[in-house]
């Protein structure tokens, strides 16, 4: 059988590309801008990642950086940010952001331009927003493929299920067969169950808090978060499957106060010291009313200095749902993304494995709660490790990077020893994640192109019994 290639543009880390090689693809190249996530990318993978500009790279550029042998399969992934619901609308269309959307569009320009017959099978992966906010680039980007010949499909699929994750992930997936090249359809992957994520977070060991400078089980990326006391307090208090609005009022997370009112100025006795001999100005951290006039400005102005500070009403946000939510062990996680945190979504979990408990919720018959065991204080912003046993039983706890790792279905052991991805950065681990293909989802594509792919190169019809996803042009097929 011919050896199948492939290769991947905007690869991060490689997930997409660790995916197509389980579907049995020599991986070719793939093309990243970041140079951490190309040390991953062949760290994970043993390919090569080249970090490059894809807005100045040059088609004769990429055919010399891919090699002799044009792929077969192409997977890309531009870059989202301006196209998720997690960007304002009004910064998606700032220009940095538009610059970055241009990245969708140059991509498949360079691959159908790099050599003198076009790879026979592309697929773009994005999120589902991408059909709204980049209908202009993808429109363009279809028109571009049909111009050479392809058939072209736009859909969007839980790629949680098309992998078998422990993870509900709804994706945008653009796929384009070259009819000359492939007459044979192209049929979906099928869907599987989604898994618990406990059945993921359960491959890795309890995260147990531990000093700063102690070894944690699991390696870096497995290191237990820290959080000050009444924050431990509020995950235990918030049902398994719940978010910050079931907390009781006691502990609630302050909200942003009415707009038609100012904010309140801090106290001005905590920063008068006696030995400096001089007390604030009067209008230290002053807040301005919107209606008001200003005071004079002066150099240097700042909000500790003067009444530099303004109520300002145009700002309208509210607190994200899933903000401090809580996973059940035995239910699918949601979408993993980048720069996730228990604080901005539902990326803590119910934990039944056995760990020593220092503090115990009492729930009591009028709907009151206690905390039993060792004092709490809850006063102090310390972080630290707090061990509290939430009413059903279980650790409620922010998950680990790692366990976002298992969630997406990235490999947890690499040569012996447990993944760590380069740098020493937290954010920037889970940014590189949370942006991942998973490498299951991969697989699941990687392997319908490949039934596809030989059954072209064979001449035969390929009988299957899942939904047709790239048909002839013109021709209607029903599911």
């Amino acid at each position: 059988m011919k050896k199948r290639t492939a290769v991947t543009m905007f690869s991060g880390l490689g997930g997409g590309a660790l995916g197509l090689q389980a579907a049995g693809f020599e991986l070719l190249a793939g093309f990243d801008s970041w140079q951490a996530a190309c040390d991953d990318y062949e760290m994970l993978t043993g390919s090569d990642c080249h970090c490059v500009d894809l807005l100045t790279l040059q088609p004769h550029e990429l055919r010399a950086r891919v090699g002799e042998r044009r792929p077969d399969v192409v997977l890309t992934s531009p870059p989202c940010k301006s196209f998720s619901g997690c960007l304002p609308v009004h910064m998606a269309a700032t220009e940095k952001y538009r610059s970055l959307s241009t990245l969708a569009e140059r991509g498949i320009l360079l691959l159908l331009e790099a050599w003198e017959e076009p790879p026979p099978l592309i697929c773009l992966e994005n999120v589902p927003r991408i059909m709204s906010r980049g209908r202009e680039w993808l429109d363009a980007v279809g028109d571009m493929l049909r111009a050479y010949g392809y058939a072209v499909e736009e859909s969007t699929h839980d790629c949680g299920e098309l992998g078998g994750l422990a993870q509900s992930r709804r994706r945008f997936l653009l796929v384009a067969r070259h009819m000359e090249q492939v007459p044979e359809w192209l049929y979906e992957p099928p869907a599987l169950p989604l898994r618990a994520c406990g059945d993921a977070l359960s491959l890795l060991p309890v995260p147990v808090p531990v000093a700063k400078d102690v070894a944690s089980p699991g390696g870096p990326m497995h290191r237990l978060g820290r959080m000050s006391p009444m924050n431990w307090l509020r995950l235990a208090l918030i049902p398994a499957g719940g978010d910050w609005r079931d907390l009781p009022d006691g502990v609630r997370t302050p909200t942003v106060a009415a707009w038609s009112a100012p904010s309140p100025s801090v106290a001005l006795d905590d920063v008068a010291d006696p030995r400096l001999g001089c007390t604030p100005r009067p209008t230290v951290y002053g807040v301005q009313e919107w209606e008001d006039e200003s005071g004079c400005v002066i150099g240097h102005a700042c909000h500790d200095n003067g009444a530099w500070s303004i109520a300002d009403p145009r700002v309208t946000c509210e607190r994200r749902e899933g903000s401090e939510g809580v996973t059940p062990w035995s239910e699918t996680s949601t979408t993993i993304i980048a720069h996730g945190t228990h604080f901005n979504g539902p990326w803590s979990v119910a934990d039944p494995r056995s760990i020593t408990i220092t503090h115990r919720i009492i729930a009591a018959p009028d709907g009151m709660w206690a905390c039993d065991g060792a004092p709490l204080d809850v006063t102090t912003r310390q972080a630290s490790h707090v061990v509290i046993q939430a009413a059903d039983g279980t650790w409620h706890r922010p998950m680990t990077t790692l366990e976002l790792a298992a969630l997406q279905g990235l490999p947890l052991v690499v040569d012996g020893k447990w993944l760590e991805l380069g740098g020493q950065n937290k954010a920037r681990w889970r940014e590189r994640i949370g942006n991942a293909i998973p490498p299951a989802t991969a697989r699941a594509i990687g392997e319908s192109m490949m039934r596809t792919l030989q059954a072209a190169e064979d001449g035969r019809l390929l009988m299957c019994g899942e939904p047709v996803w790239v048909a002839p042009v013109g021709e209607e097929v029903s599911p």
